[in-house]
């Protein structure tokens, strides 16, 4: 009989375990309120990032172009040049199989989550510290991750997918490998390699999971003679247990061996990363590390105090800069908390709480580091760290609960906590399906937001916008009329006011609004962007090719690129245009936005066969007859939008007669 990860049965449980629940009845509980509570899931259309990057997306309906996933992320998605082609995969068949539906994407979310906490319940109950009780620790905790609010945005966003696809690759690689050191095989460490590299191509947060690896073996880095109760035990001497595996020796090579595996596999994924597939980066390097630094802190703390106190908004935050006088407190309380509690715990031999502490510290430090900062609190980012405070509170409330010395045979659980449990999985799981209802239409998920933070000139402005939508501007003119007023001015706001203003007819004013946007933020893309097209929209397109070519050559964005190309060519300058596609392509190789806009403009400067060269190189199948018909098809429509083409005429029969006639005169 084994006891935790040691499988040393000298510290197996002295009494067996009398629980009234059969393990099975509990663990189809957990797993049916995993699936309940996110089941409003299924009701969520195409929302947010879901509709460039998924609905939108025509490569997921051509399975021969999906090789692109592995070579040229860019392509796949130009909007997201991530490398994640494990997640595009499961886009591309589920679009092949069963057609473009939100339904079958959520669904697919869905029944990962509840695959998530079912091997959370497996991981859950081998850390827990006490082994006679490691299944109701594990229960607990995976009961609060399958219910927890901070996981609706997992399942009810499809381009999060990568965060739950991810989660279950790593937590399945870190039971592999338990499993290994258990029983010394060696096909348990092939699979937990294997899912690791799953993991990786999955999402790059992945790269915390040798870290995570380490909770397995940090008993055994220690002394010996290290007193460790529970989950981990080590065997009082240097030699092999009676049950076998790897648990004698120390560190020793074999261990050290299974580790750099892991680690040589990280360091090839990073170097790929970085000077192959070239996209990781720093996406804001104009701002000062200091200032990435202290962002990341408060950071941490928010994604802390989410999953301690259950909360859920559903929404990608930004939080506001906190005063001067805050931001060392700010900075060190919550790196204090995780590292005061994990070495408190760990002394008082509670080692789930403080093997919790650490899963989190570990998990969520590839989110909190300066270079791959993207926003400061997103709710899906956090889904495998919050396994670790689901573990810590359970592992708290088991200790809280039931005082019986180890061994005993006390039985769990009693009346009146069963009747505690039930009720608190009801609260909890019935907020996670009243956020998940939110999803549906999002109007009240952005209005609770806004109501949340009323300070947040974000969540004010995205409430806005859903307004302005639904054709309510008064309301969302005055929402955004308060954004603006922050100092500094949020430019967001002031690019709805401006947008608000074109649609009650007044351009004037609204232009007034765009060049403000753009003087609040200077190193924002999105407010000159948003001012080209208003540009465009007015017929405009010399001022708007001047105002993204400044924007590109002030902020190096790659969509300011893009829609320069695309400007130019509606000009009919498509040299100067291949230019800028060309400048984009150096940024981000592959993009394919990119890629089809330099191939259209080197067809129009002349060269008819590079461009037909670059354009089969996006689209496989076409003759040089079918790719010069499509490629001039779409020179002529961006010529049209400009006003530089005179419209052909309306279709009717006298025309139509009169043209025909003429034109077989002319031939």
């Amino acid at each position: 009989m084994t006891a935790g990860l040691s499988g040393d049965p000298q510290h197996a449980p002295r009494a067996p375990l009398r629980c009234r629940l059969p393990r099975r009845a509990a663990t189809f509980f957990v797993l049916a309120c995993a699936l309940a509570s996110h089941l409003p899931a299924l009701g969520v259309g195409f929302v947010s990032d879901d509709v460039l990057a998924v609905e939108n997306n025509p490569i997921f309906a051509r399975p021969a172009d999906w090789t692109v996933f592995l070579t040229a992320p860019g392509r796949a998605v130009p909007a997201f040049p991530h490398f994640r082609p494990a997640v595009l995969l499961s886009y591309g068949l589920e679009t092949v199989i069963w057609g473009r539906s939100a339904v079958v994407y959520h669904v697919t979310n869905v029944l990962l989550h509840v695959l998530a906490v079912a091997l959370v319940l497996k991981l859950a109950g081998t850390l827990s510290p006490w082994p006679h009780r490691g299944g109701r620790a594990g229960m607990a905790a995976a009961l609060l991750f399958a219910i927890h609010p901070m996981t609706v945005e997992a399942t009810s966003f499809i381009w999060a997918r990568s965060s739950l696809l991810f989660s279950v690759f790593a937590v399945a690689a870190v039971l592999l490998f338990a499993r290994y050191r258990r029983a010394d095989r060696p096909g348990s460490l092939v699979l937990s390699l294997s899912c690791y590299v799953l993991s990786l191509l999955s999402k790059e947060q992945a790269v915390a999971l040798p870290a995570l690896l380490l909770l397995v073996d940090a008993p055994y880095w220690l002394p010996p003679g290290s007193y460790l109760p529970g989950w981990q035990r080590r065997p009082p001497t240097l030699s092999p247990p009676a049950g076998g595996g790897r648990y004698g020796g120390g560190p020793g090579l074999p261990r050290l061996a299974a580790h750099a595996a892991f680690v040589a596999i990280t360091v090839l994924y990073l170097w790929l990363r970085r000077y192959v597939l070239g996209s990781i980066g720093n996406p804001h390097p104009e701002r000062p590390f200091a200032a990435d630094i202290k962002v990341q802190m408060i950071s941490l703390a928010e994604y802390l105090r989410r999953w301690s106190m259950g909360l859920g908004l559903g929404l990608g935050e930004h939080r506001p800069p906190p005063p001067p006088l805050l931001d060392a407190v700010a900075a060190a309380l919550p790196a204090l908390v995780v590292l005061a509690g994990a070495a408190f715990w760990w002394y008082r031999r509670r080692d789930a709480v403080s093997a919790g502490a650490l899963w989190f510290s570990a998990a969520i430090f590839p989110v909190c580091l300066p270079v791959g900062f993207q926003a400061p609190v997103k709710e899906h980012y956090s889904y495998l760290a919050g396994i670790g405070v689901c573990v810590t509170l359970a592992s708290l409330a088991m200790h809280l609960v039931s005082r019986a010395p180890r061994g005993t045979s006390a039985a769990f659980p009693r009346p009146l906590l069963q009747v505690a449990v039930l009720a608190a999985a009801v609260a909890l799981g019935g907020e996670t399906y009243r956020r998940g209802q939110m999803w549906v239409s999002q109007l009240p998920l952005a209005a609770e937001a806004a109501a949340r933070y009323p300070n947040n000139p974000l969540h004010l402005s995205s409430y806005a916008f859903r307004l302005v939508d639904l054709g309510r501007l008064a309301e969302a003119a005055a929402l955004l009329e308060r954004a603006a007023r922050f100092d500094p001015p949020f430019p967001g706001a002031l690019v709805g006011l401006a947008a608000i203003a074109e649609r009650t007819g007044d351009p004037l004013q609204a232009e007034q609004y765009y060049r403000r946007a753009i003087a609040a933020d200077t190193k924002d893309p999105f407010a000159p962007q948003s001012y080209a097209g208003f540009l465009k929209r007015m017929r405009r397109f010399e001022d708007a090719a001047v105002v993204l070519a400044d924007t590109a050559g002030r902020i190096g964005a790659a969509n300011a690129r893009i829609e320069l190309g695309r400007t130019l060519l509606a000009l009919g300058r498509p040299r100067e245009a291949m230019a800028a596609f060309s400048r984009c392509l150096a940024a981000i190789p592959g993009h394919a936005a990119a890629a089809e806009g330099l191939a259209i403009a080197t067809w129009a400067a002349g060269d008819r066969r590079e461009g037909r060269r670059l354009y089969h190189g996006l689209v496989s199948g076409l003759s040089d007859a079918q790719a010069d018909l499509v490629l001039g098809r779409v020179y002529r429509d961006f010529r049209l939008s400009s006003g530089a083409l005179a419209a052909p005429p309306a279709p009717g029969p006298a025309a139509g007669g009169a043209g025909g006639s003429a034109n077989a005169n002319t031939r």
